[in-house]
């Protein structure tokens, strides 16, 4: 009785095991979801925020990014999204994405200690990608690229 009880509990915690397993792969501790994407030959990892929550939050608080991570903003519709640097540790590169083409970046814009300075794009967009800074340059990021999904 007690080793059908042991083998019982080694395949339960086995299950969520694999199951963690399986899953850190398509998130992230944060919990948003994970895909990879293809920028002019550069695969990034990034995390999606897609949630009116999530996309107020994004990379408020955190330390850093990963060299190839990033954060992608999704909308339901192409606007103008002004994006800003509230609660930020370290700085960015932002890219503005209309369908599958970069039409906007800034780059190296400064953390600031966290204060909550507003970047506003001159063109509609209906994702942002926003990597570390100097990685738009370090891989030749260009206005006009294809962006992978």
């Amino acid at each position: 009785m007690k080793r059908k009880i042991i083998i019982s509990a080694a395949v339960v915690l086995l299950v969520f095991f694999s199951i963690f397993c399986f899953l850190r792969h398509y998130y992230s501790v944060h919990g948003n979801k994970i895909k990879a994407i293809a920028i002019d030959g550069a695969e990034l990892k990034v995390e999606i925020a897609a949630t009116p929550a999530k996309r107020n939050l994004g990379l408020g608080g955190r330390s850093g990014l990963c060299a190839s991570c990033g954060m992608l903003f999704e909308f339901p519709e192409e606007g103008v999204y002004p994006f800003w640097m509230k609660d930020m540790k370290f700085n960015l590169d932002m890219l503005w994405i209309a369908g599958d083409t970069i039409v906007e970046i800034k780059k190296n814009i400064p953390y600031s200690d966290g204060i909550g300075k507003t970047f506003v794009p001159t063109v509609l967009a209906d994702k942002v990608l926003e990597i570390n800074a100097g990685l738009s340059d370090k891989l030749g990021f260009k206005v006009g690229d294809k962006v992978g999904f």
